[in-house]
């Protein structure tokens, strides 16, 4: 991000700064890559049943989103398939 003043700011995915030792740590951003991926499965688990998420379908942005969320919890038998 950049100001005005010229100076600028930036951090990672993660909310990590330049300053941080893990900032630029390639096998620690791999490694928070799959725990994120495995909590957004679990909340798919959690989700199975319930509406998705969003709640005017005429401005649907994440379809892949959800179709992927979908095909999991059939995959997973928490869904029933087509």
């Amino acid at each position: 991000m950049g100001f005005k003043n010229g100076r600028a700011w930036g951090m990672d995915e993660y909310g990590r700064t330049p300053g941080n030792p893990d900032y630029k740590d390639q096998d620690r951003h791999d490694r928070d890559w799959v725990s994120f991926q495995y909590a957004k499965l679990e909340w798919a688990r959690k989700r199975a049943g319930k509406a998705l998420a969003h709640v005017d379908d005429t401005m649907r942005e994440d379809s892949v989103g959800d179709s992927m969320m979908t095909d999991y919890l059939r995959k997973e038998g928490l869904i029933a398939t087509k």
